[in-house]
């Protein structure tokens, strides 16, 4: 606390009150409960760069976000690989991966393990089996 940055408020997007310097502020995680700081020059990089509203507040710290910014990755790789239409073994292999992942982040159903387990029963001979095989007996 006790950073003060210059901000241009041309660069500003989204308020009716733009702001005029930015400050390191205290706040606390949303997922975790921890405190952390959101620092001054990453407001001005958030608003000024990112043009992020202004209104648009950290929620997380970064180490939590770096967590859902991983998982928003997983997903959208997931997505690529479900709409391939004569998926190779090793593309079976990484969305039965992914479905684990997404599983153990919350945003799949457990019942999604049913494809996974189906795909260790056809392949279990497949190099990623023991690795998907290891981190499904660690959510159950």
């Amino acid at each position: 606390p006790g950073t003060a940055i210059v901000a241009d408020p041309s660069k500003q997007h989204g308020a009716c009150m733009l702001n005029t310097h930015y400050y390191d502020i205290e706040r606390e995680c949303h997922e975790c409960g921890r405190p952390f700081l959101f620092y001054a020059e990453e407001q001005r990089y958030w608003y000024e760069e990112l043009e992020f509203p202004v209104d648009a507040d950290c929620i997380r710290c970064y180490p939590c976000r770096r967590v859902t910014q991983d998982i928003d990755r997983t997903v959208q790789r997931y997505e690529e690989l479900v709409a391939v239409v004569d998926p190779s073994l090793d593309v079976q292999a990484e969305l039965a991966s992914h479905r684990v992942t997404l599983v153990q982040a919350g945003r799949f159903h457990v019942r999604q393990l049913e494809h996974v387990r189906g795909f260790l029963n056809r392949h279990p001979d497949h190099p990623q089996s023991p690795d998907i095989r290891a981190r499904i007996s660690a959510i159950a």
